[in-house]
């Protein structure tokens, strides 16, 4: 930016640059504050429009339907992310279908969404190529049934996922909801890449009615993501769609945040994570957010261990990793023992927590929430918990979450939380949520014995503690 010309002392202009960028910077949360302030006078405003609107939001529904309603053009230059919000304006693609009311979409209705699409699909071509600092792009699509109403469909349609991959400066793309429809035409090639991108998340809502993901959406995605290895930096995958062959197959070298977050509902065994993911020697974050279906019969253990006792891995593939996460810990997991020194943050939640499950919002669902999870709640033993706090090998860590089930008459969970204050001298932040299968807990008068008193080592200084 120029230097900025001061006239008078004792006023905002008396100020260095970078003095009064801080300040902006700093009132951008909440928004309101620095709004108040670009309206004090023109030359105040000049300075916050590039902080005003470098995150700006636009609804896809009206991109389709008045693409005129877009972002003003005067305001491109400042715009750094944009969120679009809101499931597109989209039809299914068959003539007959008889919509949520009874209405039949005729095939002229299905070609004239059609061309819709299309057409928003060339306006954001070329609408997103001429802002010239753009680096993000997020799609957020709210709770809805997957079919959609009223003849509507969920998912990104796919003219404006080629449209997204073809922006040069591009280096964030995220798909909160839906990414593909089952009824959309499938890819054979690989959409042109022009972006490179050094994060991408495609993240579906754990509130869902049928499966989170389809074939369509997993072949996507498995012509997708190699295409991205060279550079990306932050990946973010479902379970149900994941391309672990491509996975194993390259190289991530730059690959440091590596989210997989779902549910394993096939038939056979779930991939063995260590295997798959050996190639990733800069990882640092690793969350293995998965669990099982609840319609999945004989489940054995090993499906839950990420490091199985009979498999060969070497040394260990992440000997940088620093935060990891596993929703289903088992004790005879080999990779508790490999853990590296320099990981600082463990949590072994559950996921989706049934907390959060609750403060879901239902939207447009009229029947219960937890119905259509239809997922496994696996929940360890303090027991369990006790072996692999003896197992790890990291013993750096400063933030611990921990979730389990009390047995017995708590020797064990007191053994627990003594072997937690000895083993992790450096620990600061300690999470525990603890059940008892003996206590009722519709009951509000019922709630578990406490613990006995926790010996914290000196660094503790927040403990959080959920019963």
């Amino acid at each position: 930016m120029a230097v900025l010309e001061r006239l008078e002392p004792g006023t905002l202009r008396h100020l260095e640059d970078d003095i009064l960028l801080q300040i902006i910077d700093e009132l951008h949360s909440p928004l309101t504050d620095l709004a108040s302030l670009a309206q004090t006078c023109v030359w105040v405003r000049s300075l916050c429009l590039p902080t005003l609107f470098r995150d700006v939001k636009a609804s896809s529904k009206d991109l389709i339907q008045s693409p005129s309603s877009f972002i003003p053009d005067h305001l491109w230059p400042y715009v750094r992310t944009l969120f679009l919000h809101g499931p597109f304006r989209r039809f299914r693609p068959h003539s007959g279908y008889k919509g949520y009311y009874g209405d039949v979409v005729g095939s002229e209705h299905i070609q004239d969404a059609s061309s819709h699409e299309w057409r928003v699909a060339d306006f954001l071509a070329i609408a997103l190529r001429s802002i010239p600092r753009l680096n993000a792009v997020i799609i957020g699509i709210p709770n809805m049934l997957p079919n959609g109403i009223d003849g509507e469909k969920i998912g990104v349609p796919p003219k404006v996922i080629e449209s997204i991959l073809r922006i040069p400066q591009l280096r964030h793309f995220e798909v909160i909801g839906s990414l593909y429809h089952p009824y959309d035409p499938p890819y054979w090639d690989c959409p042109t890449i022009v972006a490179t991108l050094t994060t991408f998340k495609s993240k579906p809502l754990p509130l869902r009615q049928n499966s989170r993901s389809n074939e369509r959406e997993a072949t996507l995605l498995r012509l997708l993501v190699p295409q991205l290895r060279s550079r990306i930096r932050v990946l973010h995958l479902p379970m149900e769609a994941v391309p672990f062959s491509e996975l194993s197959q390259h190289n991530w070298p730059c690959l440091r945040e590596l989210v997989i977050e779902g549910m394993h509902y096939q038939g056979g065994p779930r991939p063995t994570f260590i295997l798959v993911l050996a190639l990733m020697p800069e990882l640092r974050l690793l969350h293995l957010r998965v669990v099982r279906s609840l319609l999945t019969i004989g489940v054995n253990t090993r499906d839950r261990i990420i490091w199985p006792e009979d498999v060969s891995a070497g040394a260990m593939p992440w000997p940088f990793l620093e935060d990891l996460v596993v929703t289903q810990p088992q004790p005879d997991d080999q990779i508790w023992a490999h853990l590296p020194s320099t990981l600082h943050t463990l949590r072994l939640r559950t996921w989706p927590h049934p907390h959060s499950i609750d403060a879901l919002n239902p939207g447009i669902y009229k029947h219960g929430r937890n119905d259509l999870l239809r997922w496994s709640m696996y929940v360890p033993v303090d027991e369990h918990v006790l072996r692999i706090i003896r197992a790890c090998a990291a013993t750096g860590i400063s933030t611990l979450e921990l979730e389990y089930i009390i047995t017995g008459d708590g020797n064990v969970e007191d053994a627990l939380l003594c072997e937690v204050a000895e083993r992790f001298p450096r620990l600061e932040r300690l999470t525990i949520y603890r059940y008892d299968d003996t206590v009722d807990y519709e009951g509000h008068d019922n709630t578990p014995e406490p613990p006995r008193p926790l010996v914290c080592p000196q660094s503790l200084s927040c403990v959080y503690l959920s019963s």
